[in-house]
């Protein structure tokens, strides 16, 4: 809807194709009831809706991440830290978001901040690893990997991670 009518009872808006399209407000109305009055408001990244859930806002600001707006997801997540400043999903966001960036230094920081307040994230040290073997600091990624897989030794991935380092660690620079 993009506007409204009193006076002669009509709403604007765009519908399909068809931009400023007039309709009676009792049709608007009949129809938006068979959807259940659904509505969707679009805020900025670094606006949180007033009754948002941690779980619901962090899968919609990973959208941002998917759709390769890692700075945008960068607001929302720093935004999401605010009011929920134990998340370790906005941490781990902000870090994954910066590791697009290829900004690491800062994707290290945010993965070391994740590794302090959850020393329990096996995935949170696997990232820090991996951010390490890429700046070539190759025995703090060794310990950071090793972290990981007292954590949680099943993960293929903290192998695969393991292995990677191994091989940079063994070969001759």
């Amino acid at each position: 809807m993009i506007g409204y009518d009193l006076q002669n009872e009509t709403i604007t808006l765009h519908s399909g194709l068809e931009a400023e399209h007039r309709i009676p407000l009792s049709t608007f109305e009949h129809t938006w009831a068979r959807a259940g009055f659904w509505a969707m408001l679009v805020l900025p990244p670094g606006k949180l809706p007033a009754t948002a859930e941690e779980t619901r806002f962090i899968k919609a600001v990973a959208i941002l991440e998917n759709a390769r707006q890692p700075q945008a997801a960068i607001t929302a997540y720093e935004t999401a830290l605010i009011s929920w400043p134990d998340s370790l999903a906005a941490r781990m966001g902000i870090g994954n978001s910066y590791y697009a960036l290829r900004q690491l230094d800062k994707a290290e920081q945010a993965f070391y901040l994740a590794t302090t307040e959850h020393p329990d994230a096996a995935a949170a040290f696997n990232n820090l690893a991996q951010v390490y073997l890429e700046q070539h600091r190759l025995f703090e990624a060794r310990d950071a990997i090793q972290q990981a897989i007292e954590i949680d030794g099943e993960a293929l991935v903290y192998r695969e991670t393991e292995a990677a380092i191994r091989k940079k660690i063994n070969s001759p620079f």
